[in-house]
C-alpha cells in the first residue's frame, strides 16, 4: 500500500516525533527477541518471533491499591458469614463474597500480550476482543507519547482518535494503521514502544 498518514489529527498530546515503518529503517537492537525453548508454548504465534511483552494489569498503580482494599472488604464480608448470619442478609453476604471475589481475580490475572513476528502483529487481552493484523496490511506503526486520561483511561477502551486503546499503565505506545476505514486503527501501550515500532519494521523488510 501507498499510503501512510501521520498521526491522528489533533494528536497535541503527542510528546516525540512519531517513528514511522518504513522497510529501510535501521533495526534496533532491541527489537528482536527470539523466545527460547522454554519460552516456546502451543499458543506461540506462527512465524519468527521478533517482539513479545506480557504486561499484567495490576502493574498500573490504581490496581495494585484496588486489590488490598477488595481483599479486606472479602475479611469484613467473610465475618458475619462464618459467624452464622442467616435469612436474605447471608445470601446478600455471599453474593457481596463471590463478586469482590471475582473482581479480585480479574485485575490479578488480566493480560496485555503484544506478539510479533514476521507474520503478523497479536494483541491478546482477554477476556476483551484483541487483534491479529497480518504485517503486509500495517502501513503505519509509530512510536508516540500520549494522554491517557484523555482517551478513557487504562485498559480496553473505544477512542475517538485511536478507535481502540490497549493499554495498562504508562503513556506511551505504538499507534497501529492498517487500512483506509478510521476502524483499521487502534492504539496499543507499551513499556517498549520504540522497540515494539522497530520490530513490525524488522517483519516488514523481512518481506
Amino acid at each position: 500500500m501507498s499510503r501512510s498518514t501521520s498521526a491522528p489529527p489533533g494528536s497535541a498530546d503527542a510528546r516525540r516525533q512519531p517513528r514511522s515503518i518504513s522497510p529501510s529503517m535501521p533495526r534496533s537492537p532491541h527489537a528482536a527477541h527470539p523466545p527460547t525453548d522454554e519460552q516456546r508454548t502451543p499458543y506461540t504465534q506462527p512465524g519468527t518471533e521478533l517482539f513479545r511483552e506480557v504486561q499484567p494489569l495490576h502493574q498500573n498503580i490504581l490496581v495494585r491499591l484496588a486489590v488490598p482494599l477488595l481483599a479486606l472488604t472479602m475479611a469484613g464480608v467473610s465475618v458475619p458469614m462464618v459467624a452464622g448470619a442467616g435469612g436474605a442478609g447471608r445470601w446478600t453476604l455471599i453474593s457481596v463474597f463471590v463478586v469482590v471475589a471475582a473482581l479480585i481475580a480479574l485485575l490479578s490475572l488480566v493480560r496485555l500480550k503484544t506478539v510479533v513476528t514476521d507474520a503478523q502483529l497479536a494483541i491478546s487481552y482477554r477476556p476483551f476482543p484483541g487483534r491479529r493484523v497480518p504485517i503486509g496490511s500495517i502501513v503505519q506503526a509509530d512510536a508516540i507519547a500520549y494522554n491517557p486520561l484523555a482517551n478513557g483511561g487504562w485498559g480496553w477502551r473505544i477512542s475517538r482518535r485511536y478507535h481502540r486503546v490497549f493499554n495498562v499503565s504508562g503513556s506511551d505506545g505504538v499507534y497501529i494503521c492498517y487500512g483506509d476505514s478510521p476502524r483499521d486503527r487502534f492504539l496499543v501501550g507499551s513499556r517498549n514502544a520504540e522497540a515494539l515500532a522497530d520490530a513490525i519494521s524488522d517483519a516488514r523488510a523481512r518481506r
